[in-house]
């Protein structure tokens, strides 16, 4: 008898792929800024101060204590934030579809994010925890992308092989250079972006997880193990 090998995997980054963040933000914003009475022009502030997410948590409650002449420690509202942010998170049907008609044809399904303790707990407010197969988040496992052991490590979870799999992501270096160097095929969600790194391109763009899920249906021999 035969020792059947492990099915290739699709791997999705999470925040602004198969989540909202900017839209989850916004809102935790607009709450957190009335709830302190600093109003929209807090909210706006603070939408802006983050800087998509690129911004450190301690960096960015560093300044609004500043600006704002708050009188909390910039760790305690860091640790507020964790807290309560993964509850701004909402289901996306077209997402969860999207996931459960790739796994019917067989694959399995990964998840690589850079971030906190609040990414799992932001998944499970989406919904998405029990339509994937594998999870690793960087801080859980000390290695972050674009380092090719976070993607290796995510196979494993879900007792995959990186072998004719797939990366699916906003970012070009943690996502795409990232899965380019661990031998994926990658689909680069742009949000409406040109896409300007040198060097490498991603296989597809698409400015939508939507869009990325039509590529991967209608691509020619998309299907494990092709």
């Amino acid at each position: 008898m035969g020792i059947s090998q492990p099915t290739p995997i699709i791997i999705f980054d999470l925040d602004d792929t198969l989540v909202d963040r900017r839209s989850a933000f916004a809102r935790w914003a607009r709450t957190w800024a009335d709830r302190r009475g600093l109003g929209p022009e807090g909210a706006a502030w603070l939408i802006e101060a983050d800087l998509d997410s690129d911004r450190p948590r301690t960096e960015l409650f560093s300044a609004a204590v500043r600006r704002f002449d708050l009188g909390d420690a910039a760790a305690d509202l860091v640790d507020e934030f964790y807290r309560d942010i993964p509850s701004y998170f909402v289901p996306d049907r077209a997402v969860v579809d999207g996931l459960e008609r790739l796994r019917e044809r067989g694959w399995k399904i990964g998840v690589a994010t850079n971030g906190s303790r609040a990414q799992r707990p932001k998944m499970a407010a989406a919904g998405l925890l029990s339509h994937v197969d594998g999870v690793c988040v960087s801080e859980e496992i000390g290695v972050s992308k674009p380092d090719p052991g976070i993607f290796a490590a995510v196979a494993e979870a879900a007792g995959a092989t990186l072998d004719g799999g797939w990366m699916a992501g906003d970012s070009p270096t943690s996502d795409i250079g990232g899965g380019r160097d661990a031998g994926l095929r990658t689909i680069w969600i742009s949000r409406g972006r040109e896409w300007t790194t040198e060097g490498f391109r991603p296989n597809f763009i698409a400015p939508t997880i939507v869009e990325a899920f039509g590529h991967l249906f209608a691509a020619e021999g998309v299907s494990p193990g092709s």
